[in-house]
């Protein structure tokens, strides 16, 4: 079982910006997922829990308000989803992460 984020990287503007990402997972299980910021002052992610079903990409974004440039990151936690759950942050908290992917992200001038 595995996550990849496509594209790996966000390269946004200090000004601001967003940029459109999916999460894939490489087996047949449904996976639940949350992802922390090392920058909760200049980023917004959407969602921040979830699922990704086997054969169906999941959309997030990553939204960038005016900042300095700097270099950041994300770290995408995931795990097996139980197959009765139904909200993922209510899920997550009983659950240990199995596995995180890093993406990147840097705000350039």
């Amino acid at each position: 079982m595995s996550l990849c984020a496509d594209p790996p990287a966000c390269n946004l503007p200090a000004t601001g910006g967003t940029s459109n990402h999916k999460l894939i997972t490489g087996g047949t299980e449904r996976l639940i997922f949350k992802i922390k910021s090392s920058n909760n002052t200049d980023y917004r992610i959407t969602p921040v829990f979830g699922y990704v079903e086997p054969g169906v990409p999941r959309d997030i974004v990553i939204a960038r308000t005016q900042g300095p440039p700097k270099e950041d990151k994300l770290a995408i936690q995931f795990t097996l989803a139980p197959a009765d759950a139904h909200d993922p942050q209510a899920a997550f908290a009983n659950l240990s992460p199995i596995g995180i992917i890093t993406i990147p992200m840097n705000a350039f001038c």
